[in-house]
């Protein structure tokens, strides 16, 4: 693992880059110029689009960072831990759920069709996270289970486990070009392409949740994220029983 990608000093202060926030930070900028030129390719509002995604991203980033204290509450360090939340330490269910909620009621303040704006922006946000599950590699997170065979060297805890964080990224990658041809097919409206997403993620994310290694809450045998994304695979089913009522 390489969570510091390089450190140098100018006019005597030092900067480090961390590995995990350049992934991010490229992951957001992806997923970004997807959505906006996919916005432009299907002939919706370009800058209802971006002011989407800026002011998505920022709310999902604290409430991110806030169920990652509630999950975790021995990093909880006083006020500056709730401030900053710009920290290490985020749970990607947080970011995504407060995202799709404030996205919902946006949309119906700016009058704009919810599952237009949400089928168009549902493989950006796939594309995106791939970059981001990269990034967890480097530092080190989100890692799987002890696998001397399979495992891949990590530092920290000075053992071998399984890369959960690589597949992820595969599995999102991979979702990224089914919800594209999905897209293309369907085009955006019906809440296919959403309905596509919350299903593809919400099983790879419930089947990756049983390698992964990591401390979590567990709940009547299952981690927190299998519940939610039980949640995801049902809501996402509903979606797409209910396009097909639409046809």
């Amino acid at each position: 693992m390489h969570p510091i990608l390089a450190r140098f000093s100018i006019g005597g202060h030092t900067i480090t880059i961390y590995t995990y926030g350049l992934f991010a930070a490229v992951g957001l900028a992806v997923g970004w110029a997807c959505g906006v030129l996919s916005a432009r390719r299907f002939r919706l509002d370009v800058e209802l689009v971006d002011r989407l995604i800026v002011y998505s991203v920022i709310i999902g980033l604290v409430c991110a960072h806030y169920l990652y204290l509630l999950q975790y509450p021995e990093e909880y360090k006083g006020l500056i831990s709730l401030i900053n939340v710009f920290s290490a330490g985020r749970v990607w269910y947080g970011g995504l759920i407060a995202s799709v909620v404030f996205s919902v009621f946006y949309l119906r303040w700016k009058k704009a069709s919810v599952l237009k704006y949400l089928d168009l922006l549902a493989p950006c946000v796939a594309i995106g996270h791939a970059f981001g599950r990269i990034g967890c590699f480097f530092h080190g997170c989100c890692y799987g289970r002890l696998s001397l065979k399979f495992g891949i060297y990590l530092k920290a805890l000075g053992l071998k486990v399984i890369p959960t964080q690589l597949l992820s990224s595969f599995g999102l990658f991979l979702s990224f070009l089914v919800l594209t041809i999905v897209r293309r097919i369907y085009g955006v409206g019906r809440g296919i392409v959403l309905g596509w997403y919350l299903l593809l993620y919400g099983v790879m994310r419930f089947g990756i949740e049983f390698l992964r290694g990591d401390p979590v809450p567990v709940w009547w045998h299952l981690r927190f994220s299998q519940w939610v994304s039980l949640g995801l695979i049902v809501f996402g089913g509903l979606l797409l029983w209910r396009s097909r009522r639409l046809r």
